[in-house]
């Protein structure tokens, strides 16, 4: 008797159906296949029937067994935290006496490729009680579920080997993985099911091919004679020519014919194209389970490139899908077992993507993207001595860009507003969850904590214990949090304003006054003392909201709907900070251009349509002034408020000369402007900006 036919009548009795029915199907019900265990067997055995086939098969159960897994539980605050040791670890690991967890997935793999179909069954404690001590693989030939008319499933069989009796199992013990059969609700379909008949065509070549080699299935060639021989004629000229020609010592020997004529065989094109009917049988198996030709060793037209693009398909299309497979019913039949909160998860299998990284660290430097250590950081190779930190002295994208005209300012500065629109929105929805769950301590009893997604938590009330000072614990640092992303995202956008509004303006230069403006900038509006500090108003809002739940006695259900509708977290929020930075990043990386090339003048211009507010009118109004000066609002540059869409342009303009004047009485500009009394000549109009002739 088998260990695994003890250990299954160790659970349900010796060979009694204890425990479910096994009556069969109700009506209405398919159970194809369910009996047909030879259907399966033969499939199982086509394995070592092709030598293709095994090495496909073989290639994909050993990528996915060698895998490592990994084991997580969910703390109080809803994250995620990996856990080293623990029984349902060591279970997986060893997942019974005779099998390592890699001999065990390489096993039921196989069989999942070959027939759709992973079966295991949990073996228990001492009377068949307690979360499961044993995980034992089993061929699925050997299982067939049990449908019933309301349960869908009531349990399965297992037929041990030379047994008779079939053992009932309850579907608590056992774990079915497959790949669903379009026919059969109850059972999975393998690949080998659309292989069959190329599978035969495979052996039967492998055969011809066989018997060409050992025995000549076809001649070499033909030996007429004119006259028959008779038996002993015959029988001495056949073993003279064995002698003296058969064998490789005999190779090449001059042969001589006795009243005989030596007729060659030729090979036809059929025979020539015997070996291309070959391959496209080994192409037909290979292409069946989505594995590169790379992957097994085949090296038609493989270069570095295509090897490694291939790896990346195998783990990504192939390997991955499988472990999601089993993720999905460990975490679903197993970890529970253990207790709440457990979850496997695979390590994802897919190589880093080398060509990307190459194309993204050579393409980013050549560019002046990228400096010379960030682009070697993505190779995985070490900073430079010397110059690493530097920028290679050549127009950025940007540049290119506009100096081509292939992008205009607009649409630059555009996508670049939608980008920072996009991760701002990632940014309070993330703040908004990590306050929400930071809140839901104070307000659920410690007793409540495993049951808070029961209908009571709804009415639950909050905690007298909740304070607001409470509030200080959570991490507030948007600094830290976001400092890095942020400074990036404005060093972009100020990049983008000087190289589309001065394309002749130096890369290096640029990204000099960016990373300046960008980390000034990130700090006034992320740090907990900066200028803007964008987290106040959240601070503030949040505040508002517990202080009223508190005197109120609101439940935590009303308080993260509060939040969730606050405009401190909403997209409209997200939009307001990136139109403004976008804007602000624009206004000031141009005007530090020009400031750089000795622009000395600058104007105003709106957008021109209904929406334009009367302050941007104001300082369109009054034309181009000197460049050190304020516009009349009081600002030196846009953004006039949160949602201005104004540019602000500069110029180089002549200083004018200082010109003799005659007194002739009071003087105005066309614009009504007082210039003095008793002038004569060119006057200059200080409001104005402009010489007029008196």
């Amino acid at each position: 008797m088998g260990l695994l036919t003890q250990a299954t009548k160790q659970i349900f009795g010796h060979g009694t159906k204890k425990g479910i029915s096994v009556t069969g199907g109700s009506p209405g019900f398919s159970i194809r296949n369910q009996s047909g265990g030879n259907a399966i067997l033969n499939q199982l055995g086509a394995m070592p029937s092709s030598s293709w086939l095994f090495a496909v098969v073989d290639r994909i159960s050993t990528a996915v067994s060698a895998n490592e897994w990994k084991l997580f539980q969910q703390t109080a605050s809803r994250e995620q935290a990996e856990v080293e040791d623990h029984p349902l670890l060591s279970l997986w690991q060893g997942v019974n006496p005779f099998f390592t967890m890699e001999e065990f997935l390489e096993c039921t793999t196989q069989h999942f490729e070959l027939c759709g179909e992973m079966w295991w069954i949990l073996v228990r404690g001492e009377n068949g009680m307690g979360p499961p001590t044993e995980i034992w693989p089993v061929r699925p030939d050997r299982m067939r579920p049990i449908p019933h008319r309301t349960d869908y499933i009531v349990g399965y069989e297992y037929t041990p080997e030379g047994d008779r009796d079939a053992i009932p199992l309850k579907p608590e013990d056992v774990i079915f993985i497959r790949r669903p059969s379009p026919v059969d609700m109850y059972r999975g379909i393998g690949v080998i099911q659309s292989l069959m008949i190329d599978l035969g065509a495979e052996r039967s070549a492998a055969q011809w091919t066989a018997n060409f080699f050992s025995n000549s299935a076809m001649p070499g060639g033909i030996i007429e004679y004119e006259e028959g021989l008779d038996d002993d004629d015959f029988e001495r000229a056949v073993e003279r020519w064995r002698v003296q020609h058969q064998g490789v010592g005999n190779a090449h020997r001059v042969a001589i014919l006795e009243r005989g004529k030596w007729v060659d065989r030729k090979y036809t094109q059929r025979d020539m194209e015997f070996a291309e009917l070959r391959r496209l049988n080994r192409d037909q198996i290979i292409g069946a389970f989505g594995v590169p030709l790379p992957i097994l060793g085949i090296t038609e037209s493989v270069n570095r490139a295509n090897a490694e693009a291939a790896e990346v398909l195998f783990s990504r299309w192939v390997v991955k899908p499988r472990l999601r497979r089993i993720r999905a019913k460990l975490n679903e039949k197993l970890a529970p077992e253990f207790g709440t909160g457990l979850r496997f998860e695979p390590v994802d299998p897919t190589p880093e993507d080398r060509k990307l990284n190459l194309d993204e660290a050579v393409s980013g430097y050549t560019n002046g993207v990228l400096t010379l250590n960030e682009s070697r950081t993505r190779l995985g190779e070490p900073n430079a001595e010397e110059g690493g930190d530097e920028f290679k002295p050549s127009p950025s994208p940007l540049a290119l860009a506009s100096i081509s005209k292939a992008v205009s300012h607009t649409k630059a500065i555009s996508d670049e507003e939608a980008t920072i629109r996009k991760n701002w929105s990632k940014r309070l929805a993330s703040e908004l969850e990590d306050l929400v769950a930071y809140l839901e301590q104070f307000f659920v009893a410690p007793a409540l904590q495993d049951y808070v997604a029961d209908s009571a938590w709804k009415d639950i009330q909050v905690s007298q214990k909740i304070e607001l000072g409470d509030l200080d614990g959570y991490n507030w640092d948007w600094w830290v949090k976001y400092g890095d992303e942020v400074v990036e995202e404005l060093e972009k956008a100020f990049v983008i304003s000087i190289m589309t509004d001065f394309p002749e303006f130096v890369p290096v230069q640029a990204q000099r006054l960016a990373a300046e403006y960008a980390a000034n900038r990130g700090e006034a509006l992320l740090r907990l003392d900066g200028d803007i500090n964008l987290q106040g108003l959240t601070r503030r809002r949040v505040n508002q909201l517990v202080s009223t739940a508190i005197s109120e006695g609101q439940s935590i259900n009303t308080i993260t709907k509060a939040l969730r509708k606050d405009y401190a977290f909403s997209p409209a929020r997200a939009e307001t900070v990136a139109r403004t930075e976008t804007a602000t990043a624009q206004g000031q990386g141009t005007k530090g251009a020009a400031l750089e090339q000795g622009r000395n003048e600058k104007r105003w211009i709106t957008a021109g349509d209904e929406g334009v507010e009367s302050q941007c009118l104001a300082n369109q109004a009054v034309g181009w002034i000197k460049i050190a000066e304020q516009f009349p609002t009081g600002r030196d540059t846009i953004p006039q408020h949160p949602r201005c869409r104004c540019v602000v342009r500069y110029r180089t303009a002549e200083e004018p000369q200082a010109e003799s004047v005659q007194s002739t009485g009071k003087v105005r500009c066309p614009k009504g402007h007082y210039l003095g009394e008793q002038l004569s000549g060119s006057v200059f109009c200080g409001k104005c900006k402009t010489l007029i002739q008196v």
